[in-house]
């Protein structure tokens, strides 16, 4: 029994497969050496690895820290009008903030000198309003060519 256990043991590590694994194992991790080395002695930080099974990563959010000042103090759904300069929304935020001061936080974000805010928001027609949850989840979207006021209020409204 024992030189039948010793026969299948030697037949098993003298097979060249187990050889050739090894010296692709070997070729392999020094392929990934040679790889890294530059990075390690430039002193530049790793990067992550990257799957096709992950999705990439959105740039980072595009907007100032002091645009969402007044809305960091708040736990109210975020309402996010994203336009060009041209488009003036400014008078339009005005108009919301007086019926939905209390139950919405209202930001404008301009897309004319930075087309990233339109591509975070996955924005394809301008002006669009984005609702977002207090978690910071997309509720709804509005993105009608041309609306005002009295349109983003009734929307607002069938939304509650």
């Amino acid at each position: 029994m024992s030189n039948k256990i010793i026969q299948v043991a030697k037949q098993r590590w003298l097979s060249p497969r187990i050889y050739i694994y090894s010296i692709l194992l070997l070729l392999l991790a020094w392929l990934m050496h040679r790889h890294v080395q530059p990075q390690i002695e430039a002193g530049q930080p790793l990067r992550e690895a990257e799957s096709i099974f992950v999705e990439p990563a959105r740039d980072d959010l595009p907007v100032k820290d002091s645009e969402l000042r007044s809305v960091a103090a708040k736990r109210l759904p975020l309402l996010v009008l994203v336009g060009k300069h041209s488009e003036d929304l400014t008078s339009l935020r005005e108009a919301l903030l007086v019926d939905w001061r209390e139950s919405y936080s209202i930001v404008l974000l301009q897309a004319d000198a930075d087309t990233s805010v339109l591509r975070y928001f996955q924005v394809k027609t301008s002006p669009a309003a984005i609702l977002f949850t207090p978690d910071n989840e997309e509720r709804a979207r509005y993105d009608e060519p041309l609306f005002n006021a009295e349109s983003l209020n009734t929307w607002l409204k069938s939304l509650q």
